[in-house]
């Protein structure tokens, strides 16, 4: 299914059907569901509840849809001027699409990470001008790495680094629909359910009061937990430690003492536990395990034996397999 459809069943759940709920009975009896008899004391309650629910969600997508959106580009600036600046040799290229605008090409990059260690990374950029044949294999590109690791962490050198309206327009439209849905529709409901009875037209279910909590929850559960939490890798901090590891890890041969699958389950791909011994650039021998989700189609190449990892020299039990990462 599209992604505009998951945004239309969603947005139906969380204003539509509670709409639906409250008003369905006075279409056709001309009266509402739970009529007009709630205590002025509880209609008060009511009334507190759904404002700090509103502001909770207001403020909820303002930080995860507007606010994220000026703190990248706020980074983005930072790195193009003060992030560390290598030297990236293009290993791979390969064309994903051409416009008018120009192409759309993803790069496999060979350079070293802030600690010196060799790495390979595949990186989009798009070429306005392909004619001048800038990004051809064997040549290369200035590149800025952040050092305090934050996003997006890797940016050509010189980069011009300029706000996208169309992304950040529906965002900031949907905060401000917010903000005027949450006002407008509590002075309709009072005009138009009130009769005389002040705030004793709220109950625990209309939708004022409810329409916050589940958009809170279909929030938490869709754009925090799925999203959030299994894009990228298995956790946030799965996917800042592989970042951590990939830009500041150095490189070294693990032997993999042990490989056991924990029961656990994403998307129908087994966890498994890796249990390593190797040898830092010290000398010094280290044992490590992590967990790891596997596709089932790569499930036969899970083995013991010695294979590449990035561990993080500040503290060697941070390991990764590194095998993506050291071969163009």
């Amino acid at each position: 299914m599209s992604k505009k459809f998951w945004v239309g069943y969603i947005l139906f759940f969380i204003f539509i059907f509670p709409m639906i709920f409250e008003y369905g009975p006075y279409l056709s009896t001309g009266e509402f569901a739970f009529g007009q008899s709630t205590a002025p004391i509880w209609a008060i309650i009511y009334l507190v509840v759904g404002l700090f629910a509103w502001m909770g969600f207001i403020v909820w997508y303002y930080k995860k849809f507007v606010k994220s959106i000026y703190v990248n580009l706020k980074n983005s600036k930072n790195i193009v001027r003060e992030g560390k600046l290598v030297t990236a040799e293009i290993m791979r290229k390969s064309v994903e699409k051409t416009s008018e605008y120009g192409q759309e090409i993803e790069l496999v990059l060979g350079f070293n990470n802030l600690v010196g260690t060799p790495i390979y990374l595949s990186y989009p950029i798009t070429d306005s001008r392909p004619q001048q044949r800038r990004y051809e294999v064997g040549k290369t590109i200035k590149m800025r790495i952040d050092h305090e690791l934050r996003s997006p962490i890797l940016m050509p050198d010189g980069a011009e680094v300029t706000p996208d309206r169309g992304f950040i327009r529906p965002r900031l439209i949907g905060f401000y629909a917010l903000i005027l849905f949450s006002v407008g529709y509590l002075l309709f409901s009072y005009w138009f359910q009130s009769q005389g009875t002040g705030w004793r037209f709220l109950h625990f279910w209309h939708p004022w009061v409810t329409i916050p909590f589940w958009g809170l929850f279909f929030g938490w559960i869709l754009v925090d937990l799925l999203i959030g939490r299994l894009s990228g890798g298995f956790g946030r901090s799965s996917t800042y430690l592989e970042e951590l590891l990939v830009y500041k890890g150095k490189l070294a041969r693990a032997e993999v003492l042990s490989a056991e699958q924990t029961g656990l389950t994403v998307n129908e791909q087994p966890q498994v536990r890796f249990k390593l011994r190797f040898t830092d650039d010290r000398g010094v021998m280290h044992t490590a395990s992590f967990k790891k989700i596997i596709s089932l189609l790569n499930l036969h190449t899970v083995r013991v034996g010695e294979r590449p990892i990035l561990y993080n020299p500040e503290d060697p039990s941070v390991v990764m397999f590194a095998e993506e990462y050291v071969s163009p």
